[in-house]
């Protein structure tokens, strides 16, 4: 259920898993559900912003939905570091908040770029890693998203023609050097988006070699 501008209706749609509580949780903690045979409780962290607090609950209700012990053995900002089953509630939840049937029409309509992420998270009240994912997994065009931690390629969303083209970013590869990425983690000013050789992100055989806009993800 949405309302008239796409945002998901997510407490309404997770009361039908359980109930709802904003409340203090473990230092660290985004959320965390308990269930019984005679109740349901989804617990959010209170001093999370709001849109934080929407992709918590998503993410817990994943845990419900797919059957999945949470595991809080690492830190929840950490993705190198996240079980698999934490990723699985990740991407459910970004699934959730950014359904196909609503999200996919914007991404056709929409220019490749950081900016109209920017615009589609705020219009989904999503947070820019999940509306970048699902952009790029979603884009007709040869488009990418990276995610980086620690100056290491961590995760990668791709495009359809993306992998059709057999393009690929490697986990747990070093930013390229001269990548806009990599200088600004080095302390370097964001100058805006430019473009990048696709051979400087992808190592792909692929036969057709674009340019490619690296908006310093």
């Amino acid at each position: 259920m949405a309302d008239r501008q796409g945002t998901l209706r997510v407490r309404r749609r997770a009361v039908a898993v359980g109930h709802v509580n904003s409340m203090q949780v473990p230092a660290g903690a985004t959320g965390k559900a308990s269930f019984t045979t005679s109740s349901k409780d989804i617990c959010v962290n209170c001093a999370h912003n709001t849109r934080r607090q929407r992709f918590s609950v998503c993410h817990e209700v994943g845990h419900v939905v797919l059957e999945i012990a949470a595991d809080h053995s690492a830190p929840s900002w950490s993705f190198a570091r996240r079980s698999p089953g934490e990723i699985a509630c990740d991407m459910f939840a970004a699934e959730l908040l950014l359904p196909y049937k609503l999200f996919k029409p914007r991404v056709d309509a929409s220019d490749m770029g950081f900016k109209v992420i920017g615009e589609l998270a705020d219009e989904f009240d999503a947070s820019l890693v999940s509306t970048g994912s699902r952009f790029a997994t979603f884009s007709r065009e040869l488009c990418g998203f990276v995610l980086s931690e620690g100056g290491k390629v961590r995760y990668c969303a791709r495009s359809a023609s993306l992998r059709d083209a057999k393009a690929w970013v490697k986990t747990g590869t070093q930013l390229p050097t001269d990548s806009l990425s990599a200088r600004l983690r080095s302390g370097g000013t964001p100058t805006g988006p430019e473009e990048a050789e696709p051979d400087q992100w992808c190592g792909s055989p692929t036969r057709r070699r674009p340019k490619c806009s690296a908006c310093g993800c």
